[in-house]
């Protein structure tokens, strides 16, 4: 026949999964001196691979999973992700994707429809975001911007002031 049957098999995981390996460590008697085992080939250097971090950035900022559920979720399948981690490895992607970020606006500008959204959220209770200076915030304020940029759809999230991250692009 033309066209092949196609078979599929969905198989469960854990958004994140970690390697734990045990290294041995030796100790001289002479000096003192403690040797540790060098890791396995392929380990890598850095606790939090890139794919680890691309994957926390996919699921907050653009399937809306808020980092403390994420969190529960991991902890729950025996691989601790804190929500503040992973807070860090996102604002630390942010940077290396500031000028994409910009590409974006620019694409977004080109559009042949855009549409906007001021959103105003009162604090009810966050001490962190109520004491700036010596005001007292009373809400949150952030700007949505959706443009149809030749067939493709941009979603762009600002904060005050006409820039900011996160953002997200979807085709």
């Amino acid at each position: 026949m033309a066209e092949p049957a196609v078979l599929v098999r969905v198989v469960g995981m854990s958004p994140l999964s970690a390697k734990v390996v045990a290294l041995d460590r030796l100790r001289c008697n002479g000096c003192g001196e403690v040797y540790k085992a060098p890791a396995p080939a392929g380990m890598g250097e850095e606790k939090y691979d890139e794919t680890a971090t691309s994957m926390v950035s996919m699921l907050r900022y653009g399937a809306g999973t808020p980092f403390y559920r994420l969190a529960k979720l991991q902890a729950s399948l025996g691989v601790p992700l804190p929500s503040a981690t992973q807070w860090k490895l996102a604002m630390e992607a942010a940077g290396i994707l500031e000028p994409a970020f910009q590409e974006l606006i620019t694409w977004a500008a080109q559009g042949d429809v855009i549409y906007q959204d001021d959103t105003t959220m009162k604090v009810l209770s966050r001490p962190d975001l109520l004491m700036r200076g010596t005001k007292q915030r009373k809400g949150v304020y952030t700007s949505g911007l959706i443009s149809k940029a030749g067939g493709h759809w941009v979603a762009l999230f600002l904060k005050p002031g006409g820039t900011g991250w996160p953002c997200s692009l979807q085709a």
